[in-house]
């Protein structure tokens, strides 16, 4: 590979792509776990309650400033 063609593909990935890349990458993440909440509401109920349990108990936190991870 030529000098010309490096420089040009490492100059493109610039402070700002690899931080929207960052937040894509954080996106996909939340919708995953989602997507894996519903997933286990469906296919796997006991696993499901837990989840849930831990991601409302969090979800509050944020509201209440408690971590209380209580899955019943």
């Amino acid at each position: 590979m030529n000098i010309f063609f490096e420089k040009f593909a490492y100059s493109r990935w610039n402070a700002r792509t690899r931080f929207m890349m960052l937040l894509l990458n954080a996106w996909g993440q939340i919708v995953g776990w989602r997507r894996r909440l519903l997933l286990d509401a469906l296919f796997y109920p006991r696993r499901a309650k837990f989840d849930l349990g831990i991601y409302l108990s969090v979800f509050n936190s944020s509201k209440t400033k408690q971590f209380v991870l209580d899955s019943s």
